[in-house]
Parts: structure tokens; C-alpha cells; sequence
């Protein structure tokens, strides 16, 4: 969660909420070589952070993925991390991670993606203008969207994007 504060004409600080538009879900385990692939896709996205939060759950790795994540925590703000006590598969701790995120829409990342640049300002973008409740987008698809920016989104896409 974001604030921001201001002095109000009664000499108080008044405080407003922003709550991210997306949370991206991370299970973290024995990824240590891929994971700064996958966090430097994140985060080099053209979208202001306090429109996401990356939240990295480590599922009791045996490698430096937690060191990789505390470095990258030093860095970025909007980045939570979560050391789960017992290893819980990728199901119980992306469970875990939903149980945190604060986002409106989630987006659940393996550790060792990479998400397109442009990416996440495209799906912002598509969510806005179809009032999207959720977006269920197959990579492919999004490349397409990415790579043609006239391309239209007809009613095949749009199913697409509706299919969860």
C-alpha cells in the first residue's frame, strides 16, 4: 500500500490510501540463477510502482534465493517478501502470497519468467477500457497485443481474455 500524506487547514496530516492495481504473486524455490531474470523483468516494466506490488514468497529454499530477494527488498519498496517456515509447494505459497496481496487483480509469476517488456502497462491499459472484473491473458496473446498496437481486440480476444 502507498500513501500519500499532505498537511490539512487543520495543521494535521491527512493521509489517502492508494491500494496497487496489481499484485504479482512469486513462489520462490531453488531459483537463486533465474530469479533476477525474472524480478529485473518486473520491475524495469514503464509503470509507476506504486500501481504494483511483487510479493516472493521463499518455500524454504536451500539456495541464495532469499539473499537475492532481500537484495532486490533494499531497492524496491513495493516489494514484500515472505519466508515460509515449511515448504508448501507452489500451491500453499502462492495461497500465501494471496493471503497478503492487496492489489486488485493478481498476477501469479514463476520464479523463472520473464515478463515482456510493455507488458504489464498493456494488461493495465486492456483491464481499464473492457472494465475487465478479472484477465486471464495467454502469453501469445499478449506478444501479439505488444508487438501490433492497432491490432484490434475482436470478440475472439475478448474471450480470450475473459476465459479464466
Amino acid at each position: 500500500m502507498w500513501f500519500i500524506c499532505r498537511l490539512g487547514t487543520n495543521r494535521k496530516e491527512v493521509c489517502i490510501m492508494i491500494r496497487p492495481k496489481l499484485s504479482y504473486i512469486i513462489p520462490v524455490y531453488n531459483v537463486e540463477s533465474y530469479l533476477s531474470q525474472c524480478l529485473d523483468s518486473i520491475f524495469l516494466q514503464a509503470v509507476p510502482a506504486n500501481q504494483y506490488e511483487v510479493i516472493c514468497i521463499d518455500d524454504t529454499s536451500t539456495d541464495a534465493s532469499s539473499k537475492v530477494i532481500l537484495d532486490y527488498k533494499k531497492k524496491y519498496s513495493n516489494l514484500i517478501y515472505i519466508q515460509n517456515a515449511v515448504n508448501l509447494k507452489a500451491g500453499g505459497t502462492r495461497n500465501v502470497g494471496l493471503s497478503v496481496a492487496k492489489g486488485e487483480y493478481v498476477w501469479f509469476v514463476d520464479a523463472d519468467d520473464m515478463i515482456i517488456d510493455g507488458s504489464l502497462s498493456k494488461i493495465l491499459q486492456l483491464i481499464q477500457q473492457h472494465q475487465l472484473m478479472f484477465c486471464a491473458l495467454i502469453i501469445n496473446c499478449i506478444t501479439q497485443i505488444i508487438q501490433n498496437p492497432k491490432l484490434h481486440l475482436g470478440k475472439e480476444m475478448l474471450k480470450m481474455a475473459y476465459r479464466f
